[in-house]
């Protein structure tokens, strides 16, 4: 049994040293996607996951539907595996995932959906740092997201996914299919310190249809509008 990790990334310099040191650990190999990043998240990529891929995208700009047909090409390449596609933002937390999916593969599970939550700080803690340590033993206020942000593992050959792959043409979740023992912890409004500036950054990448459809609304924001958004979550 191999495990596959795949994510894309763009100027994740902050998020990518927390990301990595807590899945490396957990995968076989990994395809890391760039879209055009102009920081360092190339370099600790290197340093930190020094056997795995970095693929520079086909994509002239984060669309949206394209991204996620990007994201099955790769998938593809590894037919024999058991696949997961993650962002940045995105951890997820097992004691042994390994043992978990070798359990659930000897029961004939080709899919498994992890059950979701949405980190979100605290009003007191938005403006305070992290330390190097795991982000999830510093930041653990949130609140559940009831299957919408879930993401599937899984061992087909593309995971033939919804826009945003929060759900799948091939399988969508259910209850019957959403594993509580297998968390996915979304980091998407925490630490708001470096959230902030990730968040607004990426909306000079997205195309003009999508921002006419609200494609990756909560990217397409004004630095008071994602105040006030993140103070309606963190309420």
């Amino acid at each position: 049994m191999s495990l596959t990790l795949i994510s894309h990334f763009y100027n994740e310099s902050f998020l990518l040293p927390y990301f990595l040191r807590h899945h490396v650990p957990m995968f076989d190999q990994g395809v890391m996607i760039n879209h055009a990043s102009t920081d360092d998240s190339v370099d600790i990529i290197r340093r930190l996951a020094p056997g795995w891929e970095i693929v520079d995208t086909a994509l002239e700009c984060f669309d949206a539907e394209r991204n996620d047909r990007e994201v099955e090409s790769h998938e593809k390449r590894f037919p024999d595996t058991w696949k997961l596609v993650l962002n940045t933002t995105e951890f997820v937390l097992h004691p042994d995932l390994r043992g978990f999916i070798r359990h659930h593969e000897g029961n004939n599970a080709s899919c498994i959906w992890m059950k979701d939550f949405a980190i979100v700080d605290t009003i007191a803690e938005q403006h305070e740092d992290v330390t190097d340590a795991p982000l999830w033993t510093q930041r653990e206020h949130g609140f559940d997201a009831h299957s919408v942000r879930s993401r599937m593992i899984h061992r087909w050959e593309c995971g033939e996914y919804a826009l945003g792959r929060h759900s799948s043409h091939r399988w969508r979740k259910g209850l019957e299919l959403l594993n509580d023992q297998l968390v996915l912890a979304w980091y998407g409004w925490s630490p708001m310190s470096r959230c902030r500036p990730r968040k607004l950054q990426i909306q000079d990448r997205i195309p003009a249809t999508d921002k006419a459809w609200r494609r990756g609304a909560e990217h397409i924001q004004t630095p008071e509008s994602l105040q006030a958004e993140f103070e309606k979550f963190a309420a």
